[in-house]
């Protein structure tokens, strides 16, 4: 137990103060034993959660029950907090008297973070898939409307501004379809495939959506 360091693995009175401590202790919480044997086991514990008596209820029902198990927010010597699952188990003599508890901390702060980072990715896949398909929805009466604005135009302005709406509205759509693309990728719902590309009816079009912001309003 002592050479023990991937996990905090120490003892408790029947009070719950510390008195032995392991090398993945110290590790954990940066304490050393001299620091902290004899110290109550909830000075690694938040302050609102050591005013609220949870400590307290923890060997209560180690106690009662013979173990418990948590996780929750714990406290480091320099004040950081970390991620821990607990576990304390109550030992007793053989006449059946309680002599303390052996308490194992396991830091599972990265595990919790990449966790939250996958969870946050699958919001967001979610979130580009529902704005994709939000967007895609007003595209197509645009383009129709443009198509029936330019067909037969004698103004040739409006002739000119329903091709610039229709060819944009492509355009967009397109980018929506991407983004739809990225999602369903994300999903592991699409495999891609590369292929030769047009590249001189991107070069026509590309002037006519840069001019807006090369010319100012």
């Amino acid at each position: 137990m002592d050479s023990v360091k991937d996990y905090a693995i120490f003892m408790l009175d029947p009070s719950g103060h510390v008195v032995s401590w392991n090398a993945g202790a110290r590790a954990n919480t940066g304490y050393e034993a001299a620091e902290i044997v004899g110290q109550h086991f909830s000075v690694f514990y938040p302050d609102e959660v050591r005013a609220s008596g949870f400590p307290d209820r923890e060997l209560e029902e180690a106690r009662t029950v013979g173990r418990f198990e948590d996780e929750g927010w714990r406290l480091r010597k320099d004040g950081t907090r970390f991620w821990a699952n607990v576990v304390i188990s109550a030992t007793f003599d053989a006449g059946g008297v309680l002599k303390g508890f052996a308490k194992v901390t396991r830091d599972l702060t990265k595990k919790r973070r990449v966790a939250a980072l996958e969870t946050e990715g699958r919001r967001i896949q979610e979130f580009l898939a529902l704005l994709g398909h939000e967007l895609r929805n007003p595209l197509a009466p645009i383009a129709t409307a443009a198509e029936i604005l330019g067909r037969g135009q004698a103004d040739p302005t409006v002739a000119r501004m329903a091709g610039i709406i229709g060819r944009q509205t492509r355009q967009l759509t397109r980018l929506v379809d991407d983004l739809l693309d990225a999602a369903r990728i994300a999903n592991g719902k699409i495999q891609l495939e590369r292929k030769p590309v047009e590249i001189a009816p991107a070069l026509e079009e590309a002037p006519e959506a840069f001019q807006p912001r090369i010319c100012g309003p």
